[in-house]
């Protein structure tokens, strides 16, 4: 049989599309944290634990990221040619310029949470499911809502189930203040998301500070920008005031050198003019 990935209309046909969901680093994280759940219980039961890793999920180190698509199916072809087409709603996949093997899911937590269960169990290599695993189990179908999450997590009762929920509460908290961080890209608002950055990494402040740095240089550089701008626009209409004025006191001195030049035809002016038109 072949395994394919159904798509949504209007959707490439390659895996370039394929994307985590808004809450996929959350989910990932929750998915890893139940393999380590299952590997410890496996351990306990002297099953073998971790290391005995069924091809479908892989024995990698890195471990594995939840990424939503919009349709996933397996498709069986008989030696005959007639092919069957199975809707799946979680699988092993691989997702470009992601190392190993990932979880693809599609469809609602209730559709692919039993089959996810499944394919956690078999990567893990867990032979045995008691309450206690099926609990931890029930994590995966939380991997895109923290409420639910919240309520599935309070059934696991040991201290170091408790503990480890704690730690992924801590991490995700972490993740959300560096995300709000990163996210930050206007001066305001990476002033805000400092002064609530209680809890990031040192790397996401030390990079956020960094920015906001530059951000605090460039929007000093455009201040003294504009009031050079504004003092260049004063100075040239001043030196507009100025010549307009210049061109007044020029236009009143040629008025005013002309009404003098008249008053001077005047005074020279005698009674001569007058005989003469007499006579004539």
């Amino acid at each position: 049989g072949t395994v394919t990935f159904g798509r949504r209309a209007g959707e490439a046909d390659d895996d370039a599309t394929l994307h985590q969901t808004d809450d996929a680093t959350a989910g990932s994280q929750t998915l890893q944290g139940v393999e380590e759940l299952l590997e410890e219980d496996d351990d306990s039961d002297g099953n073998g634990g971790g290391d005995d890793v069924s091809d479908d999920g892989g024995g990698g180190d890195d471990a594995p990221a939840v990424y939503r698509r919009g349709g996933l199916s397996r498709e069986l072809t008989a030696p005959t040619g007639a092919k069957t087409t199975t809707k799946l709603h979680a699988l092993w996949g691989r997702v470009r310029d992601v190392e190993g093997p990932q979880l693809l899911v599609a469809g609602d937590a209730d559709d692919y949470g039993p089959q996810a269960e499944e394919l956690a169990l078999s990567r893990c290599g867990v032979r045995a499911v008691d309450a206690r695993a099926r609990n931890v189990l029930r994590l995966l179908s939380a991997l895109e809502d923290s409420n639910r999450f919240e309520k599935l997590a309070g059934r696991l009762t040991s201290a170091d189930d408790r503990g480890a929920v704690a730690s992924w509460r801590e991490a995700e908290a972490t993740r959300r203040r560096d995300e709000a961080l990163t996210d930050a890209t206007t001066l305001q608002n990476l002033e805000l998301a400092l002064a609530d950055a209680d809890g990031a990494s040192p790397g996401a402040v030390s990079a956020a500070e960094a920015r906001l740095e530059a951000l605090r240089e460039e929007a000093a550089a455009e201040k003294q920008k504009r009031e050079a701008d504004a003092a260049a626009k004063r100075e040239a209409k001043a030196k507009k005031r100025r010549l307009l004025a210049d061109a007044d006191s020029l236009l009143q001195a040629a008025c005013d050198d002309a009404a003098a030049a008249g008053d001077d035809d005047d005074d020279e002016y005698d009674g001569d003019d007058e005989e003469d038109f007499e006579m004539i």
